[in-house]
C-alpha cells in the first residue's frame, strides 16, 4: 500500500486538510490491475480522474478505480470553497527493462531433414521462467525442426514478458526428385515381327512411397499402383515401344522407354555403299558420278538422291560437292548416307574465289526493310554461304533489320571467305553531298574497316579530308571522322576505271565488339576533271594556301581559282568552329576569339578536296 498526502497552504492560513489515495501497484508492465481509491469523509462535491499520458478522463464520482496500468495519473474534485484540487499519484509496475530472451540454432542438415533445433536463454529475473513456442512446446529448447519460422516468449515470476522469432534455413538444398529412377531393360527379343514372346524388366527406387506407375506399349495404356515394389517383370511383348512412368507420394516424376525389336528383324542386315568418281571440269560442265550398292533387305529398292530427283541407283554429271540419299526396300526398311565428289582438276588453274556485298540500308531506323545481294565469283562452284543461322540457300537476302551481319562462303575447292557486313539506318549516314546536280560516273568502295577506338555515339561529323591523285587508275583517300574524342583519320585506296568525271566515295567502318549501332557510312563527292592535271596538284599542293601559319589575330585563305568552296574548321577536340559556304577567292577570318591551339582546316569545291593544320599562338 502507498498513501499520498497534500498538504495546502493559502497565504499566511493555515488549512489542513487530509485527503488520501490508497493504490495498488500492477502485477507486470505488460498487465493492467493496478488500482486506487480515493477516501475523503469531508468531499463531498464531484470528482474525475485522469491518465496523465493519455490524457483521458474516466470513472466521475467513483472513490474506486481498478484496472490501471502502470503511468501516471491525477484525481480533480473541488473543496468546500469550491476551489479545484489536484492529487497526483502513481501506479508503478516491477522493472523488466533488462529481462530479454535471446536463442541459439542448429540449421538443419538439408531442406528435408528434420534435425535442426533452437536453444532459449534469458538474462534477467529468471526467477519462475516458463517459455511458450509457437509450435506449442513449453521447454527452454525445442529439437527435431525442419525449415521454416518459429516464435517464442519467456516469462518470469514477475510475469515480465520477452518474445523473439527464428528463421531455420537448411544448410544443403536437396531436390526430392533428384533420387527417383525407373529403369526398363528389354530381357528377351520377340522372336519374330509377329510374335508375342518377348519380355522386359521393370526396376525403380528413390522418392517417397507409395508409387503410381504408368505404361503405354503401342497403342496400350495402363496405370499400375505399388506401395513398395521395387521390380517385376513385362512379359508377352512384340515389337514396339515400351515405356514406364513412376510418380512418387510427392509428385515426383520418371519414366524410361525402350524399343523392342524382333531377333528376325528384316531390316538389321539393310546397308548401302557408294561409289563415286571425281569431277575434272567445272560447273556447268562437271562429270563427277555416284553409284549405290545396296545389300540386305527386302527388294525392289528405291533410292532418292538429295538434292538430285531420281531413284536409280547411280547419278552422273555430278559437280564437286557433298551429297545425301536414302535408300527403302520393299518391307519400308530405310538406310540414309552421304557421299562426297572431289575434284580432279589442276590446282593452279583454279582462280581465287572473290565475294562482294551490296547492300540497300533500311529506310527507316526501326524498319526491317534492307536487304543484302552477295555476289560471287572465282573458285570452284557450288558454293556454300554460311551466316547466324546456317546454310543460306540464296544470294539474295531480304528482311534485313539495322545492324552487324557475319558470312562465310565456301566453293568446292575449299577455298574460302569470311566477310562482315551492317544494314544502317539513316542515322548511321553521313551524306556530304556538295555535288547535288552531277552525274556519278562511278562508286568507289572497299571492305568494311574495323575500328574500335572511335565513340560511334558521339560522332559529330564526317568528311572527305584529302584526295592524292596517285597515278591515272588509283587514288589515295584520308578521311577524318570527329567524335567527342577528337579527330580520327582514316587512308584508304580506291581505283579508277571510269576516268574523267564525279565519283561517289564511300566510307564503311564498324566495330564488332561493341553492341548494335556501332556502325557509320560517310558518302562524298569527288570530282575529276584532268587526271595528269590531279596528279601534278596532289604531288604539288598549290591550288590552295592558309597564311600566316602559326597565326594569332587573323587568318587568310586564298585559291588560285574562284570557286564556290564550302569551308569546315575544327579543333582537334572535334568542335566546329566554322563551317560556311564561299564564293570569294580570298578569305580573311578575324581569329581574335579563338582559344590558343591546333586547329583542322576542310576545303572542298569542284578541285580541291582536302585538309590542313594551323596553330594559334
Amino acid at each position: 500500500m502507498k498513501y499520498i498526502f497534500l498538504l495546502m497552504f493559502f497565504g499566511s492560513l493555515q488549512i489542513y486538510a487530509q485527503q488520501q489515495v490508497i493504490t495498488n501497484n500492477a502485477s507486470n508492465p505488460n498487465t493492467c490491475d493496478g488500482s486506487a481509491i480515493f477516501i475523503d469523509t469531508n468531499i463531498t462535491n464531484s470528482w474525475i480522474w485522469t491518465n496523465v499520458s493519455t490524457n483521458m478522463t474516466f470513472s466521475p464520482d467513483q472513490s474506486f478505480v481498478y484496472g490501471l496500468c502502470a503511468g501516471d495519473y491525477i484525481l480533480t474534485y473541488l473543496d468546500s470553497n469550491n476551489m479545484q484540487i489536484n492529487i497526483q499519484f502513481q501506479i508503478l509496475a516491477p522493472d523488466c527493462s533488462d529481462f530479454q530472451i535471446s536463442t541459439q540454432t542448429i540449421s538443419p542438415s538439408t531442406n528435408l531433414s528434420n534435425d535442426g533445433a533452437i536453444y532459449a536463454t534469458v538474462s534477467g529475473n529468471n526467477n519462475g521462467l516458463t517459455f511458450i513456442w509457437s509450435n506449442g512446446e513449453t521447454t527452454s529448447s525445442i529439437i527435431n525442426l525442419a525449415e521454416g519460422e518459429y516464435a517464442v516468449c519467456a516469462y518470469n515470476e514477475l510475469q515480465c514478458e520477452s518474445c523473439t522469432t527464428v528463421q531455420l534455413i537448411a544448410d544443403t538444398i536437396l531436390n526430392p526428385c533428384n533420387d527417383l529412377f525407373i529403369d526398363v531393360i528389354i530381357t528377351q527379343a520377340p522372336s519374330s515381327p509377329s510374335s508375342l514372346d518377348g519380355e522386359a524388366y521393370i526396376s525403380f527406387s528413390g522418392g517417397t512411397a507409395p508409387y503410381s506407375l504408368i505404361y503405354t506399349y503401342n497403342n496400350e495404356v495402363d496405370t499400375l499402383l505399388s506401395s513398395g515394389t521395387s521390380s517385376f517383370p513385362h512379359i508377352n511383348l512384340g515389337e514396339g515401344i515400351l515405356c514406364y512412368n513412376v510418380i512418387d507420394a510427392n509428385g515426383c516424376s520418371v519414366d524410361d522407354c525402350e524399343q523392342i525389336v524382333a531377333s528376325g528383324n528384316p531390316c538389321d542386315d539393310f546397308f548401302a555403299t557408294t561409289y563415286t568418281t571425281p569431277s575434272n571440269n567445272y560447273s556447268p560442265f562437271c562429270n563427277g558420278s555416284a553409284t549405290i550398292s545396296v545389300s540386305g533387305g527386302t527388294a525392289p529398292y528405291l533410292i532418292d538422291f538429295i538434292p538430285i530427283d531420281g531413284n536409280e541407283s547411280s547419278q552422273l554429271e555430278l559437280c564437286a560437292g557433298t551429297y545425301y540419299f536414302m535408300v527403302h526396300d520393299a518391307l519400308n526398311c530405310s538406310f540414309s548416307g552421304s557421299y562426297t565428289i572431289g575434284l580432279d582438276i589442276d590446282t593452279n588453274l583454279i582462280q581465287d574465289l572473290n565475294v562482294t556485298i551490296n547492300t540497300n540500308n533500311v529506310y527507316l531506323s526501326g524498319l526491317c526493310d534492307g536487304n543484302v545481294y552477295i555476289e560471287i565469283s572465282g573458285g570452284i562452284p557450288p558454293y556454300t554461304i554460311l551466316n547466324q543461322e546456317g546454310i543460306v540457300i540464296s544470294n539474295y537476302l531480304s528482311n534485313q533489320c539495322e545492324g552487324i551481319y557475319s558470312i562465310i562462303v565456301f566453293d568446292a575447292s575449299g577455298q574460302q571467305i569470311a566477310i562482315n557486313y551492317f544494314i544502317a539506318s539513316p542515322n548511321q549516314i553521313i551524306d556530304n553531298n556538295f555535288l547535288p546536280d552531277s552525274t556519278i560516273v562511278d562508286t568507289l568502295m572497299n571492305n568494311l574497316i574495323e575500328n574500335c577506338d572511335i565513340d560511334f555515339s558521339s560522332i559529330d561529323t564526317a568528311f572527305l579530308a584529302n584526295v592524292n591523285v596517285v597515278s591515272l587508275d588509283s587514288i589515295i583517300v584520308s578521311w577524318n571522322i570527329i567524335d567527342a574524342n577528337g579527330v580520327t583519320e582514316i587512308l584508304q585506296n580506291y581505283s579508277l576505271d571510269a576516268g574523267f568525271g564525279v565519283y561517289q566515295l564511300i566510307l564503311e567502318i564498324f566495330c564488332p565488339q561493341r553492341a548494335q549501332g556501332d556502325y557509320l557510312i560517310v558518302k562524298e563527292q569527288f570530282k575529276i576533271s584532268n587526271l595528269l592535271s590531279q596528279i601534278e596538284n596532289s604531288q604539288t599542293n598549290k591550288n590552295w594556301k592558309v597564311y600566316p601559319n602559326p597565326f594569332s589575330e587573323n587568318l587568310q585563305i586564298s585559291f588560285e581559282i574562284d570557286k564556290a568552296t564550302r569551308i569546315q574548321i575544327t579543333d582537334l577536340q572535334g568542335r566546329i568552329i566554322l563551317n560556311q559556304r564561299f564564293e570569294d577567292s580570298n578569305i580573311m577570318l578575324n581569329t581574335q576569339n579563338w582559344e590558343k591551339g591546333t586547329y583542322l582546316i576542310h576545303i572542298q569545291n569542284e578541285l580541291i578536296n582536302e585538309s590542313k593544320t594551323v596553330v594559334k599562338f
